[in-house]
């Protein structure tokens, strides 16, 4: 028969492994709930990025319209917790949230390809019009301003996409038909208008007062409306 002592040891024994266990589990808990709300305030950093990205975008479409090149450049954008982090909560999220988040920063890690594209074309554009002094061709030019377009349209999907799951972060789900599917469909088709009204306005424009009359912020104006987002 065991003696008190020996019981004693092995009950304490016991107890303090599952105190460590039980330890071990809360600070994992703890870590994982700190890290998804690193996760949501790194969306919200991103969104304050894609402002801007919008906002040169925007300066950009209107020199297109007055048919020059603008050097402007969109810096790229970073996702440094999702890309580190991600993997040490993934298991703790739903399947609704593992698709949104996977998708914007899909989303994200394609516009920042698309920026270094932009930049490469802008920049050979330019250093060959004022080293080289060869003029611009209307077909280099279309492509430079689709170039433009595109990517704007790129950044402010990603925008409504962001705006979307700060919205519904427990179930940020948009299956088919759904009323969000709706207003995506709907906030698409008013970012292509409001680009084709940009454009219309901006040929109207001489270029003496194009820096006179420009303002970013009444365009971009749209995309952060909430009556836009979800």
């Amino acid at each position: 028969m065991l003696s008190t002592s020996i019981v004693v040891a092995l009950v304490s024994l016991v107890a303090g492994w599952l105190l460590a266990q039980l330890t071990g589990l809360v600070k994992d808990r703890i870590k994982v709930r700190q890290i998804h709300r690193s996760l949501l305030a790194e969306l919200r950093e991103l969104h304050v990025g894609l402002d801007r990205t919008l906002l040169i975008y925007a300066r950009q479409l209107q020199i297109h319209a007055l048919q020059g090149i603008g050097i402007d450049i969109p810096l790229k954008l970073s996702n440094h917790i999702f890309n580190n982090y991600y993997k040490d909560v993934v298991l703790s999220l739903n399947e609704a949230q593992r698709i949104s988040f996977q998708m914007i920063h899909t989303h994200i890690e394609e516009l920042n390809a698309e920026i270094i594209e932009f930049r490469a074309l802008t920049m050979r554009l330019h250093e060959r019009s004022q080293f080289e002094e060869v003029p611009t061709t209307v077909k280099e030019g279309d492509r430079w301003g689709k170039m433009v377009m595109a990517q704007f349209s790129h950044a402010a999907e990603t925008c409504w996409h962001i705006n979307h799951h700060l919205s519904n972060a427990d179930s940020p789900g948009m299956g088919f038909k759904t009323r969000s599917h709706e207003k995506y469909l709907q906030y698409l088709q008013s970012v292509e208008d409001e680009i084709q009204k940009l454009l219309t306005q901006a040929k109207k424009l001489s270029r003496a007062d194009f820096e006179r009359i420009y303002n970013a912020n009444d365009f971009v104006k749209m995309i952060t409306d909430p009556k836009m987002t979800p």
